[in-house]
């Protein structure tokens, strides 16, 4: 049998050094690494921002993962209120971009709109909006009762080109952005408390 080699000898001390030194990338890996980890916990401390990078967040009650906002996970949520503003650019010929009317057309703003369709009367409105002054089937319309075709103005009937959905949607956005209404009182006064549509 041969014989084993012994331990290996070094000429010199730093030949002995150098071997037992370790090599410096994995030097480099233990500063960078654990600098990293702090720089984190100190700029980062709960982790990642629900959103950022497609997290979501964790229903802290169920378990179970939901959007960012708390809705369940899966399900698109409608913005009414954006959907009534790019509905409004057709009302806006006659009443204005910012409601104040034009000519014999009335006026939103100043309160108006509210004191014509006051607070819970959103589906007068939606029909007002719908049968426009010639399918309107009395002879006055709102809570002070005005004449239909009073100002010598015709209001349209949007129902024939919008559906149901884009009508309330458009009347919320005049009762909010114009009467001052509140968002998620006038959500409930028009029938659009669920927003939620499932994408599953």
């Amino acid at each position: 049998p041969a014989p084993q080699p012994g331990p290996e000898r070094f000429e010199s001390e730093e030949e002995a050094a150098a071997a037992a030194a370790m090599p410096r990338w994995l030097v480099a890996a233990f500063v960078l690494i654990p600098t990293i980890a702090v720089l984190y916990a100190l700029f980062l401390p709960n982790g990642p921002n629900c959103g950022d990078a497609g997290s979501l967040a964790v229903d802290p009650v169920t378990g179970v993962a939901v959007n960012c906002d708390a809705t369940p996970y899966g399900v698109e949520t409608i913005d009414f209120y954006a959907m009534g503003q790019a509905e409004f650019t057709a009302c806006a010929a006659c009443h204005g971009d910012n409601g104040g009317g034009a000519g014999n057309f009335p006026a939103f703003v100043g309160g108006a709109l509210l004191e014509t369709f006051p607070e819970g009367q959103c589906q007068a409105h939606v029909d007002w909006v719908s049968l426009g002054s010639t399918g309107w089937p009395e002879a006055t319309y709102g809570a002070t009762g005005k004449p239909v075709g009073g100002s010598g103005a015709v209001m349209p009937a949007f129902g024939a080109t919008l559906t149901e959905e884009q009508v309330r949607a458009v009347v919320l956005y005049e009762r909010v952005r114009f009467g001052g209404e509140d968002l998620d009182t006038a959500l409930a006064d028009c029938g659009l408390t669920d927003p939620a549509a499932s994408t599953e």
